[in-house]
């Protein structure tokens, strides 16, 4: 796992050229582990892969021109399915911009539907909350109405977590930042979020 922490670390701060040299750290994890690790530690690198495209998109407006024939994560297990969905919240953000909003509105609920289901805790609904985020900005000018779709659920959610007191002695991870968020129409901007967003 540590391995793949590093990964998320890169695809967070250097997405260029985590997604130039990911078939080569792809090989790298294949040669250090034997096959019945290797199959948990994939969905983790595969999710590493959509962090840089969306983290490549939002510094740089330009994402990876070969996204849409990737594969997405392959959770073996229920408690690693977040993985799938974040993986989902960053393809619809590229379907956005690649003017396919219909595709990314499907793909954005896709990924609210496996964290809003309350079997994980807490976390996953702030996960679901980046979600709706994402997809209040990526589809805000050309399909307004799902885009106030999106900033009331992600409101709905966030409001529920305030009140439920969570993170709230973490002011730059609190509800009230991603409230904040929301009125303002931006992406965050502190590196914490973006483990979530």
């Amino acid at each position: 796992m540590d391995f793949c922490q590093l990964q998320q670390w890169n695809a967070l701060f250097e997405p260029k050229s985590f997604l130039k040299t990911y078939q080569e750290t792809l090989s790298e994890l294949v040669s250090r582990l034997p096959e019945n690790l290797l199959n948990k530690h994939l969905p983790y690198l595969s999710r590493c892969r959509w962090l840089a495209a969306q983290r490549s998109l939002i510094l740089e407006s330009s994402p990876s021109k070969d996204w849409a024939d990737w594969e997405l994560p392959r959770p073996l297990t229920r408690d690693q399915e977040w993985l799938l969905a974040l993986s989902y919240k960053s393809r619809g953000a590229l379907m956005a911009i690649n003017g396919e909003y219909q595709k990314a509105a499907s793909t954005f609920d896709d990924a609210i539907s496996i964290l809003d289901n309350g079997i994980f805790g807490t976390l996953p609904l702030l996960m679901a909350g980046s979600v709706c985020l994402m997809a209040k900005i990526s589809l805000s000018v050309h399909e307004p109405v799902l885009s106030t779709k999106y900033s009331d659920l992600g409101k709905n959610l966030f409001e529920k977590l305030k009140s439920d007191g969570f993170c709230k002695n973490h002011p730059k991870i609190s509800p009230n930042s991603w409230l904040l968020a929301f009125s303002e129409d931006k992406f965050m901007n502190t590196p914490q979020k973006y483990f979530v967003h």
